[in-house]
């Protein structure tokens, strides 16, 4: 059902918190596939033609962050980071490590 929520396509809108929230719940519960599949595209004459609109991308990006650190959501992360063309993509993608790192941090009991 939250995977659904995120991947809503055509007409259906569902507010920007609302996809980040289910993407961040969707990270907690270790489903990277579907956060995965939020950010797949196809190729076509040097352009990436995306299969998920701009605000659906940067909710998955965000609930990357959320992975348990066995998912290795930094790693996951930076590949993505050096993988966008996309100034913006690029960006959340690397927002989206901070984030990750203060989640680990918070996790492991230390400060910042």
């Amino acid at each position: 059902m939250l995977g659904e929520m995120l991947l809503k396509k055509g007409t259906d809108v569902v507010p920007a918190a609302v996809m980040r929230a289910a993407a961040r719940a969707l990270g907690s519960l270790g489903d990277h596939a579907t956060l995965y599949q939020a950010l797949s595209y196809r190729a076509s004459g040097g352009k990436l033609n995306y299969s998920y609109p701009m605000a659906v991308r940067l909710a998955a990006l965000e609930g990357i962050a959320y992975l348990p650190e066995s998912k290795n959501p930094v790693g996951k992360l930076r590949g993505y980071t050096e993988a966008f063309s996309d100034h913006q993509m690029a960006k959340a993608s690397e927002q989206a490590i901070i984030h990750a790192f203060r989640l680990r941090l918070e996790n492991s009991g230390e400060s910042m």
